[in-house]
């Protein structure tokens, strides 16, 4: 193996439990969004695994922010 794959670890990857925690969600909640691409929350699967990458969850958090003084926002 070369030493660049030993200067970039593998993120700690989040489980279904830990995400549906973050986002007060059930964990079925989040199976039905990956099942039906609801949701733009990627995932990565591991064998029969599901786990998240936590920069994919805070920027899904960051999309689902929303500012009050952001013009766009207006209705």
């Amino acid at each position: 193996m070369s030493a660049t794959f030993f200067n970039n670890p593998i993120p700690n990857l989040l489980t279904p439990e830990n995400v549906a925690g973050l986002l007060d969600v059930k964990v079925e909640t989040l199976a039905v969004w990956r099942c039906t691409n609801r949701i733009d929350l990627p995932y990565v699967k591991i064998g029969n695994l599901v786990r998240y990458k936590p920069k994919d969850v805070m920027d899904y958090i960051e999309r689902k922010t929303v500012y009050q003084n952001n013009p766009e926002n207006s209705h």
